[in-house]
């Protein structure tokens, strides 16, 4: 199924003449490396990412909860050379917006949605330029 929908989706790219095309599917669906990645540390992610060349950036989140792990990110990531493209805040609105079933930057106009949003263009910018800057 997940090939289908991928194959379908790169028709549709080709018809609206896309620059970019992104695949997101939940861990364990069809992608063994996903599914090992979920809830491991970030070096065993960007030892992964790095062994199969597939260039990465970091997203914290919930960066302010623990001042200790967020700068021990930073830190690694660092030396890995690789950009942290934002820091998203803890919020319950995140909960609020699963239970209605929305995204969170449809449900509320609040710092994680701002957050999200200024991500997405440095993602967005890092995949359109193929990481230069």
């Amino acid at each position: 199924m997940v090939t289908l929908i991928k194959q379908q989706a790169r028709l549709q790219a080709v018809d609206m003449d896309a620059r970019l095309m992104i695949i997101d599917g939940s861990p364990g669906i069809a992608c063994p490396v996903i599914a090992a990645s979920s809830g491991a540390d970030l070096e065993r992610i960007l030892g992964t990412t790095e062994h199969f060349r597939v260039p990465a950036l970091v997203l914290i989140n919930k960066a302010d909860l623990s001042s200790t792990q967020r700068q021990e990110i930073c830190s690694f990531r660092a030396l890995r050379g690789v950009r942290v493209v934002g820091e998203i805040p803890f919020d319950v609105v995140v909960t609020e917006a699963k239970v209605h079933g929305q995204p969170v930057t449809d449900y509320a106009d609040g710092a994680v949605s701002r957050e999200l949003e200024r991500a997405w263009s440095e993602v967005k910018q890092q995949l359109e330029t193929g990481g230069e800057r």
